[in-house]
Formats: C-alpha cells, structure tokens, sequence
C-alpha cells in the first residue's frame, strides 16, 4: 500500500499543474473572442503558429471546461488565489464552454447530410471533411456536458446542447453501422475489419450520456421538465444496448495463451474477430488498450451492472489489459517511456514511421489506469506502475523551463521532437482530463 505522504505528494503536485499550469496556460492562449471557440496550434510560448480550428478538438475542449466546471470539488478558491489574471476563474470555463459549443453549432455540422466538419476556418468556415466519425463524437460529448452543468437560468440553451447531442448520437450510430455513409476510400478487395477504437470509444459516449441524464435528474423539478420533450430516458435502453455490444466488441481484439493469460490486443481484427495477416491486422497500440482498459473500470463501476461477480470481471479484465499494454509497450531498452506501435509478431516492426516515437497521451491514459485500478484493489504492483508512469511524465512531457501545457511528442530516446503544445492531435483535453482525474481519484485515496 502506498502511504499517506506518497499519496499527498502526487495530489500536491497534480494539484498543482491543474490550477496553476495547466488550464491557466489554456485560457490565456487558446480563447477566441473575436470569432469563438478556441485556437489549436499553439507554440511553446503561446503564439499561434496556425489559427485553423480542429472540431475534434474544439468538442474536447468544451466537454473538458464543463466538467471542470461541474465538478463541486473543484478548488475555485485555489484557482483564483494561483494566478493574477481576473479571467482565471471557474465562471471562465462555462463562458468559454459556452462560446465553444454555439461555435460549433454554427460552424461545423453540414446542413446537407448531418456530417461534421474536421477543420474549420478562424472565422468558422468549413475546410476539410473526414470520413470518420470523431469530430462528431467528440461534439456530442461536448454538449452533453455542457447541457448537464449549465445553471438553471440558462435551461433553454441546455436543452438547445442536449437536442444537438443526442440528433449526432444517432447519427454517429449509424456511421459506425453503416461506415459507407460517411464515404469510403477503400474497394472491394479491403477486407472488412473491427477497429478498437469504434467500441472504446462508443462505450465512453454511453458513460458520458448516462451521466447527462443523472445529471439532469437532479436539476429542480421545473428546470428537467424542459428535457422530458427531448424523450431522454429513451436513449438509456439505447445506451444499454450499444454498450453491451461494445463490450463483446472489445472482447473480439483480446487474445489469449493456453494458460488463459492476456497474449496481445489487436488494433484492427475480422468482424468476428479473426487475426487479419497484414501490417495493420498485426498492429498494437498500447495507448489505446490502456484507455480501453480504463473505460471498462469505469464502466463497471457504475450503477448499470447489478452483478457483483459480473463487476468484478469486468473491472478485472479492464485492469488486466492495461497491465499488459503497459508491460509490453515500456521501452526498457531506452529509459522507460511507452512505444506508441507495436507488432504482434515480434518479427517485424509496424510500418507507421511514428512506431517508436512516444507520445503525450498514452502516458495520460496510464496515469488514470493505474490509479483507477489501485483505488480499487489496492494492489501495491498498480501504484508502481502509476508512479513510474508519472515520474516519466513529469520529467520527459512537462515544460520544465515555462510550465504551462506539456509537450507532446518525443523520439524514442525521449528528446522533445516537436517544440508546440497544441496541434491537430493534440489539445485541451488528454493532459488536463488525466491530471482533474487523478486528483479527484487521490483524494479518495488519501
């Protein structure tokens, strides 16, 4: 067990970097008050380097203001107390929510079909369209949170958030039934595969719109009479339903050895789960079995599963793939640090040139991981890894010149390779969502 003063030490330090580095650094450089919504490309020192939007992006960045905000254990007294400038108060986040989500309401969902726009323009118009369903589902948990949080004054414009969300809910669903609908790159000699990613993630939106909807129920009595229109409590035996598919979906990438032990977790498997012999059939991506792994603890203890032994199980395999990924995805050879691709077969190395690169965001995911699994368990073997994964974080993507965001992307040597903070792929959410959580989970602890 680890002991109160290990415990305190990280809560300090986590503390820390939320209130005074980290969401600090993303409301001074990051806000648009011209246009709306938020800047993504950011250099090292603040400055823009591009002022295109990222919808995927912009969606994180609103869902993570308004859980910040939501959130009655956050410390807006230590918040205001930590930094001079007035803008710097728990009130910011829900006015920037706020601005990013009717931005985007705007901006990004074509009238034509329902689609979501990739990239926007500063100004809000459109510039690129990707045949994936990410900034979408980014979107949607976005305005579900932003509808759950919003004061009772503002109702109209919560349900305005909660109507929007759940219209691309169903659209998502459909995109992930019927990929085609969103255009296809691929003929007819691509094999059809299972992504990881479309059941992680489709798991995480379920959690997201259960927690709107008990959310809302608290609200005062006139205020949820606003959403009964909506038919909210509909979309829970849909969410029952897509999760319990998203589960055995999961399942499907998970490979075992005689000994019933965790062998690897493919990325992209058949449709019934069958290996696929390619580069892409044999790919791992440590990051994302962790997240997955942390979405399956989640989920479990939740108030869904009314099984104890079915909890159990299930938080037991959550915990176990994210054992695994770290253990095969640490760089002992270079100093520790997770490989951002792996090959199954140990024979090859992926084709993505990025392979042994390591990159913010599986480090993130770890850190929620392992505390989630100690929490719980109390497994000594949890917080080690947690501790190893944080030191590296704090030594290797912290800015330990000017503070603020972290840095991204290191090689495998783990030197900085890129000098900005935010990117296309990278923004106000991996890095603060990881710190907001494990404060909350090492209160609990300590």
């Amino acid at each position: 067990m680890a002991t109160q003063n290990e415990t305190q030490y990280w809560l300090d330090v986590f503390k820390k970097e939320l209130y005074e580095e980290i969401i600090p650094w993303w409301l001074t450089f990051s806000i648009d008050n011209e246009h709306g919504g938020f800047f993504n490309c950011i250099h090292k020192d603040g400055s823009l380097y591009d002022t295109s939007k990222y919808v995927w992006l912009q969606g994180r960045q609103v869902w993570m203001f308004a859980k910040l905000y939501g959130d009655p254990s956050f410390e807006d007294n230590l918040f205001k107390q930590q930094n001079s400038n007035h803008c710097l108060t728990k009130d910011a986040l829900l006015k920037n929510a706020i601005s990013g989500a009717d931005f985007l309401i705007q901006n990004s969902i074509r009238d034509l079909d329902g689609h979501v726009w990739f990239c926007l323009r500063n100004d809000g118009k459109p510039v690129q369209m990707q045949r994936k369903p990410w900034a979408a589902c980014f979107l949607a948990m976005g305005l579900f949170e932003l509808a759950r949080v919003m004061p009772a004054c503002m109702v109209d414009k919560a349900v305005e958030y909660c109507k929007k969300g759940l219209e691309l809910f169903h659209n998502i669903l459909e995109w992930f039934e019927v990929p085609a609908l969103l255009g296809s790159k691929f003929g007819p000699g691509q094999v059809d595969t299972s992504s990881l990613a479309v059941p992680m993630i489709l798991l995480n939106i379920c959690i997201e719109i259960r927690g709107m909807i008990e959310g809302l129920k608290q609200k005062d009595k006139e205020s949820f009479q606003h959403f009964e229109v909506l038919n909210i409590f509909d979309i829970i035996d849909v969410c029952a339903k897509k999760e319990e598919w998203c589960i055995k979906e999961i399942k499907r990438h998970i490979k075992y050895d005689s000994d019933g032990n965790v062998s690897k977790v493919l990325e992209t498997v058949g449709l019934q789960g069958e290996e696929v012999e390619s580069p892409a059939g044999r790919l791992i991506n440590p990051g994302h079995v962790i997240e997955a792994g942390w979405f399956l603890m989640q989920y479990s203890g939740g108030e869904v599963l009314k099984d104890d032994v079915q909890k159990e199980k299930l938080f037991s395999l959550g915990k176990n793939l994210a054992t695994w990924a770290l253990d095969v995805g640490w760089d002992k050879q270079y100093g520790g640090g997770i490989l951002y691709f792996l090959d199954s077969s140990e024979k090859f190395s992926p084709i993505e040139l990025e392979w042994d690169h390591k990159l913010w965001w599986p480090h993130t995911e770890a850190l929620i991981a392992f505390l989630m699994a100690y929490e719980k368990t109390g497994d000594k073997s949890c917080w080690d890894n947690f501790v190893k994964v944080a030191e590296y974080t704090m030594t290797h993507f912290k800015d330990q010149e000017k503070g603020g965001e972290w840095f991204g992307y290191l090689n495998r040597r783990g030197e900085l390779t890129h000098d900005f903070k935010g990117a296309p792929y990278k923004g106000c959410f991996h890095v603060p969502r990881a710190i907001w959580m494990c404060i909350n989970i090492l209160k609990q602890i300590n």
